[in-house]
């Protein structure tokens, strides 16, 4: 781009050379966009300087001085103080299994309770393959800026490009749709401890 940004200055370029000066100029932009929007999900600022371009303030300092404010150095467990990595974790997976285990070991039963009965027509429709059309509404029902996995491609990539998503998409919702399981992977999920404090710890 910048050779034909000189040679433009001391001659006059050909249509294709102009051609491909625009078609350079747009892809510069669309990875500037690219970037900023990447920084603005980092800053949490996408509300308030929404249309900022990206500064060393808002962007830079924002990102770095929250990471700082929030970042969790260590837990207190019954007044001892851990900062180890490991200990950290082992003491989250500890905390979270309590509190979501399940004590009781019996159920109710509902054994000879009569239940309304759906009719054929709407069972068919119940067990039917997920729709191109249903997939993209769901897709298109997310926030731009949401990220569904760690790839950081969000929810306006995904849109930009649906037309080399779709198939993908479609094929592997079949899969589960006749296998009735997802990947392995596909549904992990991280436990964030989000602070509401300064220093948290």
């Amino acid at each position: 781009m910048n050779s034909l940004e000189l040679k433009g200055e001391d001659d006059t370029l050909s249509e294709e050379e102009l051609k491909r000066r625009k078609d350079l100029q747009e892809e510069f932009w669309k990875v500037n966009n690219f970037n900023e929007s990447l920084l603005r999900q980092k800053g949490f600022y996408e509300v308030e300087y929404g249309g900022d371009c990206n500064t060393r303030f808002f962007f830079h300092n924002v990102v770095n001085r929250r990471r700082k404010k929030t970042m969790l150095r260590g837990v207190n467990i019954k007044g001892a103080w851990l900062d180890d990595p490991i200990r950290v974790k082992e003491e989250a997976k500890k905390f979270f299994e309590l509190r979501f285990r399940e004590d009781q070991r019996w159920r109710y039963r509902l054994d000879g309770v009569p239940f309304n009965q759906i009719s054929k027509e709407d069972n068919s429709f119940l067990l039917a393959n997920f729709g191109e059309l249903d997939i993209k509404e769901v897709v298109w029902d997310c926030g731009n800026l949401k990220c569904p996995g760690l790839d950081e491609l969000n929810f306006k990539f995904i849109k930009q490009f649906w037309y080399f998503f779709k198939d993908d998409v479609k094929r592997f919702l079949d899969e589960f749709h006749q296998h009735g399981r997802l990947l392995r992977g596909t549904n992990v999920s991280f436990i964030s401890l989000i602070p509401k404090i300064d220093e948290p710890q």
